[in-house]
């Protein structure tokens, strides 16, 4: 699994955890004051997502998380949301089982550990304004249910940023578009604000000196 945010009009970053990630280098720009994350899943195919959705990724997920917000954001006590996996967080087992016996369990243990999450959340409504802006982070049981809204927000200042990794990594927040490549086309939105946000995240840990 891995993880991504919204921060809110300060600027949107996408954020994964690099244990998830394993050798896929991977692990928010809006116009907010104060940082909501969102996290997901690597690319997979839809068959195979609740297969990759288990307790021990869950906790070590959002226990990573929790550490990186304090250390890359400077947020003491993070308010971390964890969304459902299902319709209306599957309404009592009526359109799944997994957030009462993965999802739900994992949250109990996190924060038996002394992390501040709650959930899960349905998805169709924990994005809105009124309840985001509640959490520091919201974390994302698969790919689409976190690029998705970080996409509507700001489609062209979204940045990948990876947590767990001894550096610093961000990248732009879309893909290649090897289609429109050397036609004059392609925003540069997207890498000056991955440059941007890896200035900022160095100069808060004086690892930068201009």
């Amino acid at each position: 699994m891995s993880e991504d945010v919204i921060l809110k009009e300060i600027e949107k970053c996408e954020v994964r955890c690099a244990p998830c990630h394993r050798t896929r280098h991977k692990n928010e720009r809006a116009a907010i004051n104060n940082p909501v994350i969102i996290w997901k899943i690597i690319k997979l195919n839809v068959n195979t997502i609740i297969l990759n959705i288990t307790k021990k990724r869950i906790i070590e997920t959002t226990i990573i998380t929790n550490q990186y917000l304090k250390k890359y954001f400077g947020i003491k006590e993070p308010k971390i949301a964890l969304a459902a996996l299902n319709p209306h967080a599957s309404e009592n087992g009526a359109f799944g089982n997994e957030e009462k016996k993965i999802i739900k369990p994992s949250i109990k243990k996190i924060r038996l550990k002394g992390v501040n999450a709650k959930g899960p959340y349905p998805v169709d409504t924990i994005f809105n304004e009124n309840i985001r802006n509640q959490f520091d982070v919201i974390i994302c049981m698969y790919h689409d249910q976190a690029t998705m809204p970080i996409k509507i927000l700001d489609f062209k200042n979204g940045v990948n940023l990876t947590l767990g990794m001894p550096i610093i990594r961000t990248s732009p927040d879309h893909g290649t578009a090897l289609d429109i490549a050397g036609k004059g086309k392609a925003s540069e939105k997207s890498l000056y604000a991955a440059i941007k946000k890896a200035q900022e995240i160095a100069l808060k840990r004086k690892n930068w000196t201009q």
